[in-house]
């Protein structure tokens, strides 16, 4: 099920990333969502698009981005929280149909806390 959709308590903070990350001031829908699963957590980021760009080219711009990052893998399919569970691997997938573009986010949240945030960074 979906959470706190559109209204998240992190979505200013990934926002701000965003836009330090590319510049842009960025207009998304958050969402996250929650499963029956013991850990972990998928979140679905939808945005509408300047120009028309289709999936493979958002996937390669996700794959280009994120090429040194030894943590995080670009897949070519949706993510599954089951992948990452027990690890500090974050699995990214996209979607695009012309001017819009959704990008799939699967993590490990238990892992994510103080320490393996510090191990990520550290590894950047």
């Amino acid at each position: 099920y979906s959470y706190n959709a559109l209204s998240h308590r992190h979505a200013p903070e990934i926002a701000a990333c965003a836009k330090a990350a590319s510049g842009v001031e960025a207009d998304f829908a958050f969402v996250p969502h929650s499963g029956q699963f013991a850990r972990g957590i998928h979140v679905t980021v939808q945005a509408a698009l300047k120009s028309a760009v289709d999936t493979s080219k958002v996937l390669g711009a996700l794959r280009e981005f994120y090429a040194n990052c030894p943590f995080i893998r670009v897949t070519d399919q949706a993510p599954r929280v089951k992948e990452v569970a027990t690890s500090n691997y974050a699995h990214l997938s996209a979607v695009a149909n012309g001017r819009t573009v959704a990008v799939m986010c699967v993590v490990d949240n238990l892992n994510k806390g103080a320490a393996g945030g510090a191990v990520q960074w550290m590894n950047r």
